[in-house]
């Protein structure tokens, strides 16, 4: 008898359950209901933006956002950046030593300072300076293939090469292979 209690209690519980449930389930959608319609306050602006918007070339090898919020856009021939409004585009110049060093940019890093690195095809890495709207160059990597760049948590960065292995840059730019 006692067992036959338990079980029909288990069952009414489980039958409050599902009606708590379903009564919830019909609230949270008058809810929803009664939420106010925004849509026309806003519009969802998606811009696509290539050479036309002046973008050093349409394909894009690599993305970041730096400490400023500016948004980096490696390609084939060259980097640029984005200020929501228009591109700066960097490219290489024989002549600047701070200039891009390579135009075929493979790998973009923002380090815990904000700063971008530059990782490029065959021209090694380098890192953007605000103060001189340009680019210092990163000697003594292994390689000149710069495919990968990554935070090493401690203010330095590691560089992924093409055939040379990983090289750390550590937060004075002193480089360990």
């Amino acid at each position: 008898m006692a067992t036959a209690r338990k079980g029909s209690s288990g069952n009414q519980t489980a039958l409050l359950a599902c009606v708590l449930f379903a009564c919830l389930l019909g609230l949270c959608g008058k809810v929803a209901a009664l939420a106010p319609d925004w849509s026309h306050w806003y519009d969802t602006v998606f811009q696509h933006v290539d050479t036309e918007h002046g973008m050093p070339n349409a394909s894009v090898t690599a993305l970041a956002q730096d400490g400023e919020g500016f948004i980096w856009v490696g390609t084939q021939d060259g980097l640029a950046r984005w200020d929501g409004y228009r591109f700066h585009n960097y490219q290489p110049r024989s002549q600047d030593r701070n200039s891009l060093p390579g135009n075929l940019v493979f790998a973009l890093h923002t380090d815990s300072k904000g700063r971008v690195w530059v990782g490029t095809a065959s021209s090694g890495l380098a890192r953007y300076e605000r103060s001189i709207d340009g680019f210092v160059r990163i000697n003594g990597i292994s390689q000149a293939s710069v495919f990968a760049i990554e935070d090493d948590g401690a203010g330095g960065i590691w560089a992924g090469t093409w055939g040379g292995g990983l090289n750390h840059v550590d937060p004075e730019g002193r480089i360990q292979v």
